[in-house]
């Protein structure tokens, strides 16, 4: 233990004052607490007596198999003396006692009879037979109800008088006495030891108090120096493991500032390697623009040779045509994706937007002898939608499973209204996606296929996300692929 001369940095009347204060607090508990102890304990006890007095009235109530009358009737004693009747019932009831009274000893139990008084008791004594009982037991003659003195300190004494009753006539009572001096005893000793045991903790915590004050000075004293010299070393504090943390923090903050600059700095590099993005793709959109007029003029001029060129030449300006529409559709989805398009929306009927889809997706399925089913909600209701993007959305997921199955395939387009949302699937039967590629389909460039752009379902994506809405997919290898394409009633 550290000496008491290092207390410096607390003040002397502080600490005075504390220990006041712990000893006034102290002993009010202390009180407070012989006062609860002695009165709860009171209370448990006699409450444990109360319910074992009426479990013995009750057992030997019930061992009252016929009344009095009937008891005295079978021994032809009606018309005997009173002591005679008494001496009659106790050779009958008397065993019944002595058994009840060797299953709860230290217990004054007994029958009594209001014209013969008592009859039956225990512990025995011939002199108490044909007493009469004091006169709050009587009582119950009156009431005819239980009578119950748990606490008389006159008496020191605890007891119950239970009716008994045959035929619904009151003939008599039982009873059950407990003396009080045990339970009054028990009380003191459970004050004595609680308030003890009490002082003992205060003792003790008084001691630990001062041991505490001493070792927070020394502490505190080595906190001050390392904060006014700058320094941060935790060693120093080991053996106040509560001050650490505040050097901890103090480094965290540190830290935390140095880190705040660092950000700072990267928010302002992100910022602008993003405007330089931003900037190049401005140009991209601008220079893809710039080749698409060109490349149209050209595929003019490729089909207006091909019309006029020999027939055996016609195959090689066919594969120019096909490349040359390749890069057009390429740089077309491409400035799909990177103008920031603001979408047209009025309220339309999904399923319209998807008749009208069929007019150009149909003869492409005839082609390759594709079935199309259509199972679509009557009821469905109307949605705030740009139709030119719906249809853009349908026709690319509609090219995507035609593509996918050869012929007699089945395509099925489907649309559920549930609660505040509208879900379109479409469904094929084609050869599926494999686990591995199923988290990419909607990246930009990301296909499988040849001559495709791999921007087709980037450019689904991109509608649906503009509509507040969501698509998802499901697929099984050689089972099939089903889009999930989710609208909500109240998107605007």
């Amino acid at each position: 233990m550290l000496p008491t001369t290092m207390i410096r940095l607390l003040p002397t009347t502080m600490i005075k004052r504390l220990y006041l204060i712990f000893i006034i607090i102290g002993s009010i508990v202390t009180v407070l607490f012989a006062y609860f102890v002695a009165s709860n304990t009171k209370n448990t006890l006699i409450s444990k007596e109360k319910l074992k007095l009426l479990t013995i009235t009750t057992v030997l109530e019930q061992k009252l198999p016929l009344s009095y009358e009937k008891i005295l009737k079978s021994k032809n004693a009606l018309g005997a003396t009173a002591e005679e009747k008494r001496r009659i019932l106790n050779q009958y009831l008397q065993p019944v006692i002595d058994e009840v009274a060797q299953q709860y000893p230290g217990y004054s139990i007994g029958y009594y009879s209001p014209d013969l008084n008592i009859i039956a008791l225990h512990p025995f004594n011939s002199e108490s037979l044909g007493k009469e009982a004091n006169a709050k037991a009587l009582t119950l003659y009156n009431t005819k109800e239980m009578v119950i003195d748990f606490y008389d300190s006159s008496n020191s004494m605890l007891s119950v008088c239970y009716p008994l009753f045959y035929d619904k006539e009151l003939i008599g009572h039982v009873w059950a006495n407990a003396k009080a001096e045990d339970i009054e005893t028990e009380i003191i000793v459970s004050v004595f030891k609680s308030v003890v045991v009490v002082l003992l903790f205060f003792i003790i915590v008084a001691g630990i108090m001062k041991w505490v004050f001493i070792k927070m000075d020394s502490g505190l004293k080595i906190l001050v120096e390392q904060i006014e010299a700058g320094e941060s070393n935790p060693q120093k504090l080991r053996n106040f493991p509560r001050l650490i943390p505040i050097i901890k923090i103090i480094d965290e903050l540190r830290e935390k500032e140095a880190r705040n600059l660092w950000e700072n700095e990267k928010i302002k590099e992100k910022n602008i390697r993003l405007e330089r993005l931003n900037l190049i793709s401005k140009i991209a959109c601008g220079v893809a623009h710039e080749i698409r007029n060109p490349l149209q003029v050209v595929m003019g001029y490729l089909q207006f040779m091909s019309s006029k060129a020999e027939e055996k030449k016609k195959d090689q300006f066919s594969v120019l045509l096909e490349e040359l529409d390749h890069i057009n559709k390429l740089i077309t989805d491409f400035l799909f994706l990177a103008r920031d398009k603001r979408v047209e929306k009025e309220v339309v009927q999904l399923n319209d937007i998807i008749h009208d889809s069929l007019l150009l997706i149909n003869p492409i399925a005839f082609i390759k002898g594709i079935n199309i089913n259509l199972k679509l909600d009557r009821k469905l209701p109307e949605l705030t939608l740009d139709q030119k993007e719906i249809k853009q959305l349908i026709f690319n997921l509609m090219q995507n499973a035609i593509q996918s199955m050869g012929c007699n395939g089945i395509v099925t387009i489907t649309t559920v209204s549930q609660l505040e949302k509208v879900q379109l699937y479409i469904s094929d039967t084609g050869s599926g996606i494999c686990k591995e590629h199923l988290e990419n389909i909607f990246d930009p460039f990301f296909t499988t296929k040849d001559n495709a752009t791999g921007l087709g379902l980037s450019v689904c994506k991109s509608i649906i996300e503009r509509h507040q809405g969501e698509i998802t997919v499901e697929s099984r290898e050689g089972i099939g692929t089903m889009f999930i394409v989710t609208f909500k009633t109240n998107s605007y």
